[in-house]
């Protein structure tokens, strides 16, 4: 995303979160590499709620029974919204929606973690620069 706004790869005059993270073509081509075939349709044409919902809700992983999750962040103010009781007032969709998948039976541990020791974000943002060809900032 740039500071004004603009995509300036493909020419939407608004970059918001969702096209920075589902609908630009880069980011699509990265989804096809994480979705299952048979769930493009569904991830493609969905709002972002829905699409948030269905990332959350069809996870393989609390499908199989693992119900303690932890979730890292460098941004530790985020930390701080979503860790706590206001979060349920938040005005952000996201963040709302983030607190209703907390009701859920599951234990979710949030934990800050320096950009400088966020090695997984690191590998994950060298290996789409090398595989796509594209500028990633984590």
């Amino acid at each position: 995303m740039t500071i004004d706004g603009y995509c300036t790869r493909y020419g939407v005059l608004v970059e918001t979160r969702l096209h920075a993270i589902h609908d630009c073509p880069y980011a699509i081509g990265i989804w096809k590499c994480l979705v299952p075939r048979h769930d493009w349709s569904s991830c493609f044409s969905s709002s972002l709620e829905d699409w948030v919902k269905m990332n959350l809700l069809k996870s393989y992983k609390f499908m199989e029974g693992f119900v303690q999750i932890k979730v890292e962040s460098d941004n530790i103010i985020l930390i701080d919204v979503v860790s706590n009781e206001y979060a349920v007032d938040n005005n952000l969709s996201e963040v709302r929606l983030i607190h209703t998948m907390l009701a859920r039976s599951w234990q979710v541990r949030f934990q800050h973690v320096p950009r400088e020791q966020n090695n997984v974000a690191d590998c994950i943002a060298k290996m789409l620069i090398g595989y796509l060809n594209v500028k990633c900032y984590l």
